[in-house]
Order: structure tokens, then C-alpha cells, then sequence
């Protein structure tokens, strides 16, 4: 849940905001804007469809 606040709220969207959330909450202090929003394709699907692109910062 606290995912989709944050998200929703605009907390992750950019690397101040960011910043104001790694202060009450240190699991956030190695985010990324711009690569941590999205998971990375596992790499077996990526090679097995070629249609597939990997998202951008993996």
C-alpha cells in the first residue's frame, strides 16, 4: 500500500521528493528516479521474444 501513496501522491517523481521520503524511510535512500519505478523483465523472457524490450536502466 504505502507504494501506491507514494506513487500516487507524486512522492517518487522526482529526486527531491525522493529525498524528503528517504528521511522518514531509509528503505528509499537507494532510489532511483526514473529506473526504481519499473521492475526489470527477467532476462529468459527478454531473450526468448524478441518483441520484448527491456525497460530503460536494466
Amino acid at each position: 500500500m504505502r507504494w501506491a501513496d507514494l506513487k500516487r501522491w507524486g512522492d517518487l517523481e522526482t529526486q527531491d521528493k525522493v529525498n524528503a521520503v528517504a528521511e522518514r524511510d531509509p528503505d528509499f535512500r537507494n532510489f532511483v528516479v526514473g529506473k526504481h519505478v519499473r521492475l526489470p523483465i527477467p532476462q529468459t523472457e527478454v531473450l526468448n521474444n524478441p518483441n520484448l524490450q527491456q525497460n530503460p536502466g536494466y
